[in-house]
């Protein structure tokens, strides 16, 4: 749920601000000079890594609170990545050896790495990364031992180690995992500036539909660097290679990468490509057998139709897609369908339509609730979020509700209101996402400056010091990254 984000070089300013603690010492006044100015000069990256260390000591203290060993162990392990972020990398090593699965230790040790490379120690990392190498290989299981070495790859990658990556991806035995492993490399490739060798990656990859995506990430690697030229040229080799997919293959799997290509044109401003890429898009679809794929299908297309700003064509292809819903016979799957197609609907504006469509979902009640949430996720969106509040008001499955509520109060936390976020949360009875919408509310709080004051309102408000250990480090994983 969280977003990846990349690393800062935390051992460095940690180092910086012990030294800046040091020289404090010299006289009382001279103390409150030094704060003051320090604070005054303070970069905003390197209050989020002091806001994110205040958090990672609140965690460690909850962490002592825990009277069950198994359960103080696995909040060492929550506590892991942070640790690692903060420093403490022999502490967080530790942790992943007394982890009693090798898959988890594999990539315990995979997030340490990550930590050591984004401070500077590259060699360490990479005794770090054997370890987990060394870890994985020990599971028998092919497929338990794909994700790991997945993770491994694709933290090589990232350390600029392509051709290390490459030889671990080859040791998946797993042709899905494999291609995804290849496609993840060539991304990191690609945000790099290796474009030419995130290309070659690219080519390697067997499976089309994998292939198509791996240039998709380029081009938009590509895109964002402002390399606009570059990233349509990309794009078109992406669409190259579905368009050669066969349709007995698979006609969604084939919708879905000429959607993420329209996608790519429209942040390129391509608005011609993608229109192409659309209309390619609503050919494949029309084709489709199975009535449920095919309404998905559509509402992908009207999802894209409206983002490059033809609303006119994404409500056309949004009517499309509720005929085809129309027609299935078996309750459940209609109910599947009218919940994506009032999502679509939401997505283009009409928020009354949708609940409309959302209203006629019977005897499935879950899809039901789905179908609000998707719904008020739409009007969050679009900023709307007193309308969003009045949806996820109506949703009778506590749930989807609270998941409703828990986006809402992220929103809150965006917008500065970190009192109306937290009276959000207060009305969530799902411990879990009760517990994930006080992460963004304290993560966003700390990173506005009131770390004190996040701490102190989630032990006020949160009960069990478990569930503060994992509040309290996610939000410092957080931060210790930037926006």
């Amino acid at each position: 749920m969280r977003p990846v984000y990349i690393a800062l070089l935390v051992g460095i300013v940690v180092g910086a601000l012990a030294c800046d603690r040091s020289q404090k010492k010299a006289s009382t006044a001279a103390t409150a000079t030094a704060a003051n100015t320090a604070k005054e000069q303070q970069s905003p990256v390197s209050k989020d890594i002091s806001a994110a260390n205040e958090l990672y000591k609140a965690a460690l203290t909850e962490k002592e609170s825990v009277i069950d060993p198994s359960d103080r162990l696995k909040a060492a392990v929550e506590i892991l990545a942070a640790q690692a972020r903060s420093g403490d990398v022999a502490g967080a090593t530790a942790t992943a050896a007394r982890m009693d699965n090798d898959e988890r230790r594999a990539r315990a040790y995979g997030s340490i790495a990550e930590a050591q490379a984004k401070s500077g120690d590259m060699a360490g990392a990479n005794d770090t990364l054997e370890k987990a190498k060394t870890t994985a290989a020990q599971i028998s299981d092919k497929f338990k031992k794909a994700h790991p070495y997945f993770s491994i790859a694709a933290a090589q990658a990232k350390l600029g180690d392509a051709a290390a990556a490459k030889v671990t991806a080859d040791q998946i035995e797993d042709k899905s995992w494999k291609a995804m492993a290849y496609s993840s490399i060539a991304e990191a490739q690609a945000h790099s500036g290796d474009t030419v060798g995130a290309k070659v990656t690219a080519d390697q990859i067997d499976d089309k539909l994998e292939r198509a995506m791996a240039y998709h990430s380029i081009a938009d690697a590509q895109i964002k660097r402002g390399d606009l030229a570059g990233g349509k040229n990309t794009l078109e080799k992406a669409r190259a290679v579905t368009d050669s997919i066969d349709d007995k293959d698979n006609k969604s799997l084939k919708v879905n990468a000429y959607s993420s290509i329209a996608d790519g044109e429209i942040k390129a401003g391509d608005l011609a490509g993608a229109k192409n890429t659309l209309e390619k898009l609503n050919a494949t679809a029309d084709q489709i057998d199975d009535k449920s794929s095919k309404v998905t299908a559509y509402c992908y297309i009207a999802e894209s139709q409206a983002q490059s700003g033809d609303l006119a064509a994404a409500k056309y292809t949004v009517e499309k897609a509720k005929a085809t819903a129309d027609q299935i016979d078996d309750k459940f799957r209609k109910g599947m369908a009218y919940s994506s197609v009032a999502d679509a609907q939401a997505q283009v504006g009409d928020v009354p339509g949708a609940k409309a469509i959302a209203d006629q979902i019977h005897d499935t009640t879950s899809l039901k609730a789905e179908a609000y949430w998707f719904i008020a996720e739409a009007q969050i969106k679009a900023k709307d979020a007193a309308g969003a509040k009045a949806t996820a008001d109506q949703i009778d499955d506590q749930s989807y509700k609270a998941t409703a509520y828990t986006s809402i109060a992220e929103t809150e936390t965006k917008d500065g209101n970190f009192a109306g976020a937290r009276a959000i949360a207060e009305q969530m009875d799902d411990t879990f996402k009760r517990a994930l919408a006080y992460t963004f509310i304290t993560e966003a709080e700390a990173r506005a400056g009131n770390v004190t004051q996040a701490i102190t309102e989630v032990r006020k408000s949160v009960n069990d010091p478990r569930i503060r250990v994992t509040i309290f480090a996610e939000a410092a994983s957080g931060l210790f990254y930037p926006q």
